[in-house]
């Protein structure tokens, strides 16, 4: 696992507390949030789970592609259930800790009597989970949840270290959890985008991974509220699954109202959906191929382009502010610059970019 120098986690630091300023509300940033993370304090996933103010978990998001198969059943399976065989349970730790702590802590047996328990076998060994390290985010006395980052068997443990450092993030992940706004000025596509194969009556035949996670996200808008029910991944959910319906109508000549594109939002943004016949040579299959693609706000898809960039923390935001359509003045303000400061900064970015104007700016960010 790679490991960082005190300037490069500095660095990424400064991109998670940039992401989590953005003030887009906590579905749209929690999966932004963790996936920078990972260049902060090395894991191979996390996971995030929203807590009221009793120390009870209200919703969840784990951003491996088996998080669908997966969430649901630690919910109905362990959930305040049989892993309090062997764990403190999610009450206790939101209740009580204040520190960032790994698994071992939580643990209320030997690690070796933990390991042989279905909780680590049936829901934490499918997914890699050996190591995890553990940050309840708080807003003064009350919790908001719990961040977990996750480390393989063939991995070294987390480090008291890391720990200090993921606790110096938590009052900017407390402020990432405020509520969403109103309304979000503009979607773009995101980076995720899947493929999934259904027949004509809706089995999906075929599912690359990140279509499985997006069309679970997609009709899920509270991960929790399918903690009493099994997911069904073997048939298109009825919304996607009128898709099939509109084109068939269409290669039948029928009138049809809309084409074979749906467009879903929820608090974890917006899903294009669209449809298309797949062929064999002259002979129809009876398949259809359905692509998903995610959809975010326009200020999350130019941060994530911007933080790829090699700039400063101070030309970063100046750059974000640019693309977003700040003047000058209003960028100084807001950063506690003079103008010509923010001016300055602006030429070199242009420079860096080889852009010359701000359309050009936004343009080379949404489109690379």
């Amino acid at each position: 696992m790679r490991e960082y120098g005190n300037r490069a986690r500095k660095e990424a630091e400064a991109k998670v507390q940039q992401l989590c300023s953005l003030g887009l509300g906590s579905k749209l940033l929690i999966p932004a949030v963790l996936d920078q993370l990972h260049e902060f304090v090395p894991s191979h996933s996390s996971t995030f789970l929203w807590a009221d103010n009793a120390g009870n978990i209200v919703d969840a998001y784990n951003e491996t592609p088996d998080a669908p198969m997966f969430l649901p059943y630690y919910l109905h399976e362990f959930y305040n259930r049989s892993e309090l065989d062997v764990f403190m349970g999610w009450r206790a730790i939101l209740q009580q800790q204040k520190n960032a702590i790994d698994l071992d802590e939580c643990m209320t047996v030997e690690r070796s009597r933990f390991q042989k328990h279905r909780f680590y076998n049936e829901y934490l060994s499918p997914l890699d989970i050996h190591w995890q390290m553990h940050l309840v985010v708080r807003d003064g006395p009350d919790s908001r949840g719990v961040v977990m980052l996750h480390r393989g068997r063939r991995e070294k443990p987390f480090s008291p270290v890391e720990a200090r450092c993921l606790e110096r993030l938590s009052a900017f992940l407390a402020y990432a959890l405020e509520e969403a706004p109103d309304s979000v000025e503009e979607w773009v596509d995101g980076e995720a985008e899947g493929l999934l194969v259904a027949d004509r009556q809706g089995r999906i035949v075929w599912q690359s991974p990140a279509a499985r996670h997006l069309l679970f996200l997609a009709n899920h808008d509270r991960v929790a509220s399918s903690r009493h029910r099994a997911v069904d991944s073997s048939r298109l959910p009825r919304k996607v699954k009128s898709l099939c319906d509109r084109l068939e109508a269409v290669q039948a000549q029928k009138r049809v109202e809309e084409p074979p594109v749906l467009c879903m939002q929820n608090a974890w943004g917006r899903f294009r959906f669209a449809a298309s016949r797949l062929e064999d040579g002259a002979d129809s299959t009876g398949l259809i191929g359905i692509t998903v693609r995610h959809q975010e706000p326009k200020a999350l898809r130019l941060m994530r382009r911007i933080n790829q960039l090699r700039m400063t923390p101070r030309q970063r935001q100046v750059c974000l502010l640019m693309a977003r359509g700040e003047s000058y003045a209003e960028i100084a303000d807001q950063m506690g610059i003079t103008e010509n400061t923010a001016i300055s900064h602006s030429r070199a970015i242009y420079d860096h970019l080889d852009v010359h104007n701000r359309q050009e700016l936004a343009s080379c960010l949404l489109n690379s």
